[in-house]
């Protein structure tokens, strides 16, 4: 059976209100203490310090940091295609006017491009001496025979061969053709190219500088020949 103790509550509540207040008296002493202290000031070594006085004089700048810097009187012009510089032809230092070159460049995409129009160009005028040039958007299957043999001798006379072997040029063509057809070798020829025809027509034979005759494989005539 439990016996109330008034006198041990008592105690205890003054226990509590004993420590309360040492822990307020004790807070407020490091506040005080905290309060009386002075800010620390800052020390700094004096070999660090540079001492001066100030002067009227010149304003000098500089300028630190990274990337290039680009003069003004240099103008660039930027382009979409690749080059390489071939040749420097000018180096830093020389003294140079208005017309004159520095370096020499090239483009491989531009070389590429002229060499392309070019070889569209001797294409479209060798089509146009062999009157073919209405039918350059055709397939080979529409053209005629004679047609097809007219586009092979205008392909050989477009890339300017420097020896041309010509088997029957004329074979599948009429006369007027086949003539058109021997003006462009001899065209050809005059330009400096060495053109070997074989042909069965001997209409052509006067625009050969030299005649050959063979028979069963076997040359029979050779005009300048040795035995001929």
């Amino acid at each position: 059976m439990d016996i109330p103790r008034p006198d041990q509550a008592r105690k205890l509540r003054r226990r509590r209100i004993v420590t309360l207040l040492a822990s307020l008296a004790v807070i407020a002493l490091i506040t005080a203490g905290l309060a009386r202290l002075k800010p620390a000031a800052p020390s700094v070594e004096k070999a660090s310090l540079l001492i001066d006085t100030v002067r009227r004089g010149e304003l000098l700048r500089q300028v630190r940091g990274s990337g290039t810097l680009v003069p003004e009187q240099i103008r660039w012009i930027p382009t979409i295609n690749p080059g390489r510089i071939e040749q420097i032809l000018v180096w830093p230092g020389a003294r140079v006017k208005a017309d004159t070159v520095l370096v020499e460049l090239s483009s491989p995409d531009l070389v590429q491009a002229a060499f392309d129009v070019e070889s569209q160009l001797k294409g479209a005028e060798a089509l146009d001496k062999v009157q073919m040039s209405h039918r350059t958007r055709h397939y080979p299957s529409q053209l005629s025979g004679g047609q097809q043999q007219r586009v092979a001798v205008a392909r050989a006379l477009a890339g300017r061969p420097a020896i041309l072997l010509a088997d029957e040029p004329t074979g599948n063509l009429d006369s007027k053709n086949g003539e058109a057809v021997m003006q462009l070798l001899g065209e050809l020829h005059r330009e400096g190219a060495t053109i070997c025809m074989v042909t069965h027509d001997p209409r052509f034979e006067r625009h050969a500088e030299r005649i050959i005759h063979l028979f069963d494989g076997r040359i029979v005539e050779a005009p300048g020949a040795p035995g001929g």
